[in-house]
């Protein structure tokens, strides 16, 4: 449901079951979780701000990098009515 808070998602991203490997699990990098955070964030503002013009918004993949490096959306469909 939008809208949703920055304390919302980063809850909603703990609950998933990958959440161990952007944590950096076995030794590996820790991924830029922040700037994941924040462009889910802004997505959900969008979509909030253009719900009446909006019929779909679809993103895969997305690529969280390494802290510090950004977030990629690799591929993306958007949908107007």
């Amino acid at each position: 449901m939008l809208p949703v808070s920055r304390n919302e998602i980063r809850a909603m991203l703990r609950e998933i079951k990958g959440w161990r490997l952007l944590e950096g699990f076995r030794g590996k990098a820790t991924h830029d979780i922040e700037k994941l955070e924040e462009v889910i964030f802004r997505l959900a503002g969008f979509v909030d701000d253009h719900a009446d013009a909006l019929d779909e918004l679809e993103i895969n993949p997305l690529k969280v990098l390494p802290k510090g490096n950004g977030v990629w959306i690799l591929d993306a469909l958007l949908t107007t009515r």
